[in-house]
């Protein structure tokens, strides 16, 4: 037997999923990716894997876009993948469940003959996807053979007994021989997934962790420790079928004393026995009810806190049902089998059986099932209300269904669509908050659902705390009374009743007092729980430190409605206000924190527009509001933190007021929010890797904060890493849906990116939610006129202009557009009017500037150079500098300075670091060039930074031969990643030299050769030597 050590292994799978990624990355960016690219080489121990991954992710991107693959194309591409019969039949099994959900008539023995396959082990998917009935609670499976049995060594374990089995593994107890002969869990299976190595990230006393993993004989082994056998589902369904809501709460309540026991000596469990009739003060059924449901309570409210470690950590479980949650022998619920696929049918429609994980999906995970999508961590949510439900009623909220597969998941959508009855009406025992808690989690509207599994833990601990539910609705005053007599049990005691009755007038009179404080106190916390919910669209709105003008000012106005909810005008700080003095001291706590945030933002967005502003008196006025808020900021979170005293010194220069920073200033974090602040002040000083850094930790913290990701994918745009931004823009978007910022950055970043199509989706989505917007109007424009669509792109434009919002350079983008289309009399009529005007901000002196550059060059090098006075830290505008000077007036020394002003602000830029190189290598300085060259490289393999590169060593070819070779294998690098590039390499003039070679003219004619690129090589892509081709 041969073992494949769990180092290497894991080593192996490391290296796997990192391919895995890129491939899923470059799918999602377009649809013409070449699997091929991805593969290692065919010799790489990690081939057979990686290739069996790549080709199974592709089957089902294609056959989700309908453009479906066979196993037979691959063969050309991955032929040593078709002599590893053993790996080839998982893959094989893929396409099988592909062809079966798509309903083609297919079976397992096809495979056989056509690929000499051994499908013996695949589980019979053919009937049981198409009907099922009650009788299944578990797919079927013909897969006995070739597994290990009791009593069997397997990979340096010995395996006493199988425990468990379904479609896909086997479970055993098993002892570690190297470690003492431990007792282990051992769960084999022949499908290799990426669970493991995701799942090492949840260390959570309620989520089963894992210790290792294994490979031996064509099988995957997860080690994870013994805990117990027992599952939820043998307590929710005994032997007999007779499980009732007492007997599961009997089970359940004697679970957890046996925790309690175990675990807690001496102390008094929480859930006490029975009182005795005498000592009742309420009726029986309030009674019997505290008791009976607080063992379900409890047990679910521990797997939510479970589950709330997952979510938080970007984790779906995607498979929740009493069959996944463990029963520890020390009583505690532990979640087991996670899913990590974003496949709604994780483990092929064989695994949806009525008695597995049907009942308990939520209606837009069905949906998924049925046509495709992606399933959230709502889902979960759902499915644990099941649970809760099951637990307290014995039965499942829905009735169970049969018959074709297709209409029994259309029935399900349909069970889960309708109102759901009272659990009151089954069990009455429920009281009306736990029913509200339950009827909150099967909201057929994700959106009615608990926002988080740590809201429904929350609620579900007010419940068993007697305390009134936060999230939930509090229906009856009833019960709130008999759960404040709960908590106050000595002001019903015999000795004090007497005295009770002589003050029952003073407390019927303050009882409208005391009403009146609680209905304070809830309004001020409604206050606060408002303000918190409307910050992230704020945040998303003006963390940014180069937004788009339009979006400052809608922040500013979204960020003050915001704030009038906490903030009161008529006292001088809200610390003193009547609402802020009724919050717990955590919630004031949390209240300062976000204030102090939502402060730095609003005086950063206006110092911004202080710079934009017309007249001085409204450039003051701006930078006056801007220091207020930076005072108000600072009060909360100190005068010495970095960001905070970076902003005051940079508002103080542009009111003319001496400033300095104080000469002990460090950026050494004071807890989260100088966290979040410093990168944010990163950002707006262009420290690209530090900010980038600091926000890759904050994303571990914090990973489902949407501007942690916006905030991330503005790092990587500086530091040019373009194939990474896209996703975490996506991100930002999933995480926070009300807000477009992210898909507007998303757009721009598509567009710089040569995918127009896609740049032009995400701008047509936010105007369709903002139709008049100007800046979407203006890069959709663009998104158009790269595509080659220039009519709508002028349409756009004029849309933009008839808002008369538009800036001037809105008439300047028409008249280049024009100009294109042949219409040179409406282009030069647009010129003219474009360039009369006087732009407004220091975008429109870069547009006006880049409008004159053919007609008059040292015009527009005087408009950039009134740019770079309004804003002496324009990127954009020192980009443009370089190229006025450097390619229209031949003044290289002056590009050469400007392009050192660009690295000063950008140090770690590599169009600037590589653009450096090239004037360089003009200039006959060739070692500074290849320093340069090399900290580029090291900076970004981006496609354009590899052609400059080339274009360096070409310049240098004249003086040293050997850069011939280096710059051609750069291009034709290059080529593979872009092939718009090859256009571009016949008419650069830097690449000159290369060009008279044979090796060049061999690279070209190889790509010439291919006859796919032929109509890219007739149409030149949009200038890229200029920098304001996308509206910001």
């Amino acid at each position: 037997m041969t073992t494949t050590s769990p180092t290497s292994a894991d080593d192996d799978w490391t290296a796997v999923d990192t391919i895995i990624d890129r491939f899923e990355q470059a799918r999602r960016d377009s649809q013409v990716v070449r699997l091929e690219d991805f593969l290692p080489a065919a010799d790489d121990p990690i081939y057979p894997q990686a290739a069996a991954e790549l080709i199974r992710v592709d089957l089902e991107y294609c056959w989700n876009e309908g453009a479906a693959k066979r196993l037979a194309d691959y063969q050309e591409i991955a032929p040593r993948l078709f002599s590893d019969t053993l790996t080839l039949s998982q893959v094989a099994f893929e396409e099988f469940r592909l062809r079966l959900q798509a309903g083609e008539p297919i079976t397992a023995a096809a495979y056989e003959e056509e690929y000499g396959v051994d499908t013996s082990d695949w589980p019979i998917i053919g009937h049981s996807a198409s009907t099922v009935g009650l009788e299944s609670s578990e797919p079927a499976s013909d897969f006995d053979s070739d597994y290990p049995a009791a009593g069997d060594d397997f990979a340096g374990f010995r395996l006493v007994r199988e425990i468990g089995r379904g479609a896909f593994a086997r479970v055993f107890l098993a002892e570690q021989n190297d470690l003492a002969r431990r007792p282990v869990v051992l769960k084999l299976s022949r499908r290799r997934s990426l669970e493991p190595e995701h799942l090492a990230r949840l260390q959570h006393t309620n989520i089963v962790p894992i210790y290792s993993v294994h490979e031996a004989d064509g099988l995957v082994a997860v080690c994870m420790p013994f805990l117990g056998e027992r599952t939820l589902a043998h307590i929710t369904s005994d032997s007999s079928n007779t499980a009732t809501p007492d007997s599961i709460a009997l089970a359940l309540q004697s679970t957890i004393a046996r925790h309690h026991e175990d675990t807690i000596v001496g102390v008094t469990p929480s859930i006490e026995p029975l009182a005795s009739s005498d000592s009742r003060t309420e009726s029986t059924a309030t009674q019997a009810s505290t008791v009976s449901t607080a063992p379900a309570l409890q047990v679910v409210r521990d797997v939510a806190i479970g589950l709330s470690h997952a979510h938080v950590r970007g984790i779906v479980h995607r498979d929740l049902k009493p069959a996944n949650i463990l029963i520890a022998d020390d009583g505690r619920p532990m979640l087991l089998d996670f899913n990590l696929s974003d496949d709604a049918a994780v483990n092929g429609l064989a695994s949806l059986t009525i008695g597995g994980t049907l009942p308990y999906m939520a209606p837009e995970h069905l949906q998924a099932v049925r046509h495709g999508g992606d399933v959230d961590h709502q889902a979960d949510i759902y499915s644990l209300g099941v649970i809760l439900y099951e637990l307290l009623a014995a039965a499942r909220p829905f009735a169970d269904r049969k018959g074709d597969f297709e209409q029994v998941v259309d029935g399900c959508i349909a069970d889960r669509r309708s109102p759901l009855a009272s659990l009151r009406n089954i069990q009455p025992a429920v009281t009306p908050s736990v029913d509200a808690i339950v009827s909150k989690c099967l909201a057929p509207r994700s959106e009615d659902r608990y926002q988080s599994a740590d809201h429904l833990a929350e609620d579900l601990s007010r419940q068993l705390s007697d305390l009134p539910l936060l999230y939930a609705s509090n229906p009856s005053l009833v019960e709130r009374a008999a759960k404040w007599r709960r908590r106050h049990p000595k002001l019903m005691s015999a000795t004090t009743a007497g005295v009770l009755g002589l003050l029952l007038a003073a407390v019927f009179a303050g009882l409208w007092i005391a009403r009146a404080n609680q209905l304070s106190q809830l309004e001020a916390r409604q206050h606060f729980a408002e303000f918190r919910d409307s910050l992230p669209p704020v945040r998303m709105a003006l963390s940014l430190p180069d937004s788009d003008r339009d979006l400052l000012i809608e922040g500013l106005q979204v960020a003050e409605q915001a704030t009038d909810m906490v903030l009161d005008s008529a006292v001088e700080s809200w610390q003193t206000s009547r609402d802020y003095k009724l919050l717990s001291s955590d919630v004031q706590h949390q209240l300062d924190e976000y204030l102090a945030e939502v402060f730095y933002l609003q005086a950063r967005a206006e110092r911004i527009l202080s710079q934009d502003a017309t007249r001085p008196e409204m450039a003051n006025r701006w930078l006056e509001r801007a220091m207020q808020h930076n005072r108000l900021a600072a009060s909360i979170v100190g005068a010495d933190s970095y960001a905070i005293a970076s902003q005051k010194h940079t508002i103080a220069e542009l009111m003319g007021q001496e400033s300095s920073l104080p000469s002990d200033l460090s950026m050494v974090s004071e807890g989260p929010l100088d966290d979040y602040l410093t990168a944010q002040q990163l950002l707006a000083e262009h420290h690209y890797s530090e900010a980038a850094a600091r926000l890759k930790q904050l994303r571990e913290l914090h990973p489902t904060d949407p501007v942690v990701w916006l905030l991330l994918g503005n790092a990587l745009v500086g530091l040019g890493e373009l194939a990474d931004v896209e996703a975490a823009f996506s991100t930002a978007m999933a995480l926070e849906p009300r807000s477009y910022v992210a898909q507007f950055h998303r757009g721009l970043c598509r567009l710089q990116r040569g995918q127009p199509l896609q740049g032009l989706e995400d701008f047509d989505a936010i105007l369709a939610r903002q139709p008049k917007l100007v800046s979407a109007l203006l890069n959709s424009a663009l998104c158009y006129e790269a595509a080659g669509n220039l009519s709508a792109s002028v349409a756009d434009l004029t849309a933009a202009i008839d808002t008369n919002e538009a800036p001037p350079r809105a008439l300047l983008l028409r008249s280049r557009v024009k100009q294109q289309m042949g219409d040179t009399v409406g282009a030069e009529a647009d010129r003219l009017a474009g360039v009369a005007l006087v732009p407004v901000d220091e975008t429109g002196w870069i547009a006006r500037g880049i409008a004159q550059l053919d007609t008059n060059p040292q015009a527009a090098l005087a408009d950039f150079r009134t740019a770079l006075a309004r804003n002496p830290k324009s990127v954009d505008a020192w980009k443009n500098v370089v190229h006025v000077t450097a390619d229209r007036l031949n003044q290289p020394e002056d590009a050469l300075a400007a392009l050192n002003e660009w690295l000063a602000i950008e140090p770690e830029n590599a169009n600037a670091m590589i653009g450096r190189a090239v004037l360089y290598a003009r200039l006959k300085q060739n070692e500074k060039a290849r320093n340069d060259i090399e900290d580029a490289l090291n900076l970004s393999r981006e496609p354009v930074i590899l052609f400059q590169a080339a274009c360096a060593y070409s310049l240098m070819a004249g003086s040293d031969p050997t850069t011939i070779d280096q710059g051609v294998a750069l291009l034709s690098r290059a080529f593979d990643l872009d092939l718009h590039l090859l256009y571009r390499a016949g008419t650069d003039a830097d690449l000159a030299t290369l060009r008279n070679t044979k090796s060049y003219q061999q690279l070209m004619s190889a790509y010439q050769a291919l006859g796919e690129v032929k109509r890219d090589l007739n149409k030149p892509p949009p200038d890229q030597n200029t920098a304001a081709d996308t509206e910001h």
